[in-house]
């Protein structure tokens, strides 16, 4: 499976503002002969392991601590509809919709497709 175009490349920049949302869009090709039927989107940004960093040194107030913990948790600058995801059909492509948080700190980012054909669609 392909990726058509990357989200961003060494040349592109997206400007989002902090607390405002965003959508990216990116488009998967499936190139094998096999139809897929699982996709996770996995995605790593910098805000995150400042927000570890700083639990890990315990030097946060309590208030601070819940605050960082429910940022990580709930609010991750990237979030995508698992829902979005069908069968993806040999040959065939799948549209997908990543919403985008700005948040402060937030300056890079990756981004990982898993894919596979699971083992409960396969007739034996």
């Amino acid at each position: 499976m392909k990726g058509s175009g990357e989200i961003l490349n060494s040349c592109d920049i997206v400007i989002i503002f902090t607390c405002t949302r965003s959508t990216l869009h990116i488009t998967l090709e499936n190139i094998s002969l096999l139809p897929i039927d699982f996709v996770h989107l996995a995605f790593e940004d910098s805000t995150v392991e400042p927000a570890q960093r700083m639990l890990a040194e315990s030097e946060l107030s309590v208030f601070n601590t819940y605050e960082t913990e429910y940022s990580l948790i709930n609010e991750p600058v990237f979030s995508w509809s698992k829902d979005e995801v069908q069968k993806i059909e040999s040959g065939q492509t799948l549209g997908l919709s990543i919403s985008c948080l700005g948040k402060a700190g937030w300056y890079v980012f990756e981004y990982f497709v898993v894919y596979c054909r699971s083992l409960t669609s396969i007739k034996l």
